[in-house]
């Protein structure tokens, strides 16, 4: 991809409110641009069982289906507060690292949240994203919507939790770099 202007962002921050449905909408879209030909990569979200536990966890597994890995820590029944993995996270920044050669039409990962609020998570993959001009499509909860657009600074824009408002963005976004 090209360089791109404010007109036409490259990163795409799908906005919702927790337990809002956002991971189905995502995957509606990568569904729908992946049959349209595009090269999507990167990663989803999802929430299995635990047998260990018996509670629901967090995955997040690569789009090719080769590998998936908790992103929570196992702290008990009686833990509070945030249970992201930070070794969860810089492992899964690795693997996200080696998408980028060659690197995909569109690079899709999970979320925009605290750690990258904080300037920590994978705010290096969506950095190196933008400055590799690669298109990113990612979740941002409502909560943190100042920070993501703080983060972006105007390469990004923010879409409403729908399928086709993500495949308008698409389109708008492969009309603009077809014409630059």
């Amino acid at each position: 991809m090209t360089n791109h202007t404010i007109d036409t962002p490259i990163l795409a921050g799908v906005v919702f409110r927790t337990k809002q449905p956002v991971d189905a909408a995502i995957e509606a879209a990568r569904i729908a641009l992946t049959d349209r030909g595009v090269r999507v990569d990167g990663v989803r979200q999802d929430r299995v069982h635990d047998p260990e536990t018996g509670r629901q966890t967090l995955i997040v597994r690569d789009l090719r289906d080769t590998w998936s890995l908790p992103i929570l820590e196992p702290r008990g029944d009686a833990a509070t507060g945030c249970r992201l993995d930070p070794h969860a996270i810089a492992d899964l920044s690795v693997r996200l690292d080696t998408l980028f050669d060659p690197s995909p039409d569109l690079l899709l990962v999970n979320r925009f949240g605290r750690a990258e609020s904080e300037e920590r998570g994978l705010r290096d993959v969506f950095e190196k994203a933008a400055l590799n001009h690669i298109p990113l499509l990612v979740a941002v909860r409502e909560d943190y919507v100042e920070s993501w657009q703080s983060f972006h600074g105007g390469m990004g824009t923010e879409l409403p939790m729908d399928c086709d408002a993500i495949l308008a963005w698409w389109d708008r976004l492969s009309i603009a770099s077809a014409a630059e």
